[in-house]
């Protein structure tokens, strides 16, 4: 079977982190968290990808899928996970394409939808 993943990434009180979680049907699936460091440390966009890069832990962990859908919400993610061009967060771009250009199993990431748009401490 397939399902959806929903990704995130903010900063809240100081501190900046990224979640995912997965959704097959009306049930919640797995989910993971990390948290970056400092908002001196790293932006939000930096946690935006690192929401996609956890995506990709949940669905490399998940057997037998068909399809998976990933949503987040930030615009500048898509485009940067898509197309990557030197940047700011560069590192984890390239901990992202790898892991989506060589799954674990016959099924794969269809692509990252976006959810609606936001500027998510990145500058367009």
């Amino acid at each position: 079977g397939g399902f959806c993943v929903y990704t995130d990434g903010s900063g809240f009180e100081g501190g900046v982190g990224a979640a995912a979680i997965a959704w097959n049907g009306n049930r919640e699936g797995e989910w993971r968290t990390k948290h970056l460091g400092t908002e001196d440390e790293h932006t939000v966009f930096e946690s935006e990808v690192a929401g996609a890069i956890l995506a990709l832990d949940i669905v490399k962990s998940t057997p037998r899928l068909t399809s998976v859908d990933i949503f987040t919400d930030c615009q500048p993610a898509i485009t940067a996970l898509t197309a990557p061009k030197p940047q700011p967060g560069q590192y984890l771009l390239a901990a992202f394409s790898p892991s989506i250009a060589a799954p674990p199993h016959s099924s794969h990431p269809q692509g990252l939808l976006p959810m609606g748009t936001s500027s998510c401490g990145h500058p367009r």
